[in-house]
């Protein structure tokens, strides 16, 4: 903890210590959003029509594969027990398995953003007053709310997106950085603490200061802007989609080797 002496010049030292922390919080803050809400877009559709394309036709390619190789594998077992093999029934069978997988998977898909969604809150939630930050959102929605101000800029409209989003995940600190960005008065009256209150508010800016600098290197570490730097690199995006086009043509080559084998055993059963 910071012992902050009774010197008023030392005092002065501090004080401007904690206009210091803050601002760096807002360049971290902004950062943070101009990279969610304004590059991350225009990497994942330059993601997309480079190497995401391929991934869903390979994706595609594999469900088939799989399905057919499942497809097979009963169609043996039938003959193996000397019982009919109804297609019809297989591929019934073969759907509620599928869209068993499906649902699993978008249960995992809701349990990371609800996890996602509260380690956001714990990063923005450290030691805030729900009413000053509903008074700090309300003074934000006077200056950049598209119904109270019809001529936002885009780069205003998209901060305010920002801010709600701050706003819903009780994001304090997020909510401090867009007022000091827009010269909008906290009323943080710093000069006023007593010396024990000024290396507290210290100590609790440190902590913002490092879990928003957290945040920013796991956006920065995660899809897409991970991968920025290898969309720019046209070997690396040349042999990264011809070899999920050739993964893809493998797999379908497979599949259509196991409904060929299915074919073959319906006919057989058949006769």
């Amino acid at each position: 903890m910071y012992q902050v002496p009774q010197n008023s010049k030392l005092k002065e030292h501090y004080l401007q210590e904690i206009a210091s922390f803050r601002d760096r919080i807002k360049d971290y803050v902004l950062e943070r959003d101009d990279i969610s809400l304004v590059q991350n877009p225009l990497i994942e559709a330059d993601y997309m029509n480079k190497i995401g394309c391929y991934e869903i036709e390979l994706a595609e390619a594999e469900i088939n594969e799989r399905r057919a190789k499942r497809k097979l594998a009963m169609c043996k077992a039938a003959v193996e027990r000397e019982a009919d093999v109804d297609e019809n029934v297989i591929d019934a069978v073969l759907d509620d398995e599928f869209d068993k997988w499906m649902n699993d998977a978008g249960a995992q898909d809701v349990s990371n953003v609800s996890s996602n969604s509260t380690k956001a809150k714990e990063f923005g939630n450290l030691e805030y007053d729900p009413e000053k930050l509903k008074k700090l959102y309300r003074r934000l929605c006077k200056k950049l709310h598209p119904d109270l101000c019809p001529n936002l800029t885009d780069v205003e409209k998209r901060d305010f997106e920002a801010i709600q989003k701050a706003y819903d995940s009780c994001d304090f600190i997020s909510v401090v950085a867009y007022c000091d960005a827009y010269g909008i008065d906290t009323d943080d009256r710093y000069e006023l603490l007593t010396d024990s209150q000024i290396a507290a508010t210290i100590e609790t800016l440190k902590a913002h200061e490092g879990t928003q600098l957290e945040v920013l290197g796991e956006i920065k570490n995660s899809f897409p802007y991970n991968m920025k730097d290898k969309l720019k690199d046209r070997n690396w995006v040349k042999q990264t989609s011809e070899s999920l086009i050739r993964r893809a043509e493998n797999c379908e080559r497979h599949t259509a080797r196991f409904k060929a084998q299915i074919a073959d055993i319906i006919e057989r059963n058949r006769k």
